[in-house]
């Protein structure tokens, strides 16, 4: 869900994608938010 909605601003990319997900999403712990920048860094390598 949240790949598909902003897979604009994602990139490929970790400490970005963490600054999105922190931005967009009130995530609860530290831990869940890097786990979600983190898959979604894979998933936009393997796009390319």
């Amino acid at each position: 869900m949240i790949f598909k909605k902003d897979s604009e601003e994602l990139s490929g990319d970790f400490e970005a994608n963490k600054k999105v997900i922190a931005s967009k999403y009130s995530i609860a712990s530290k831990k869940l938010r890097n786990i979600i920048a983190g898959y979604c860094t894979r998933l936009k390598k393997s796009e390319n």
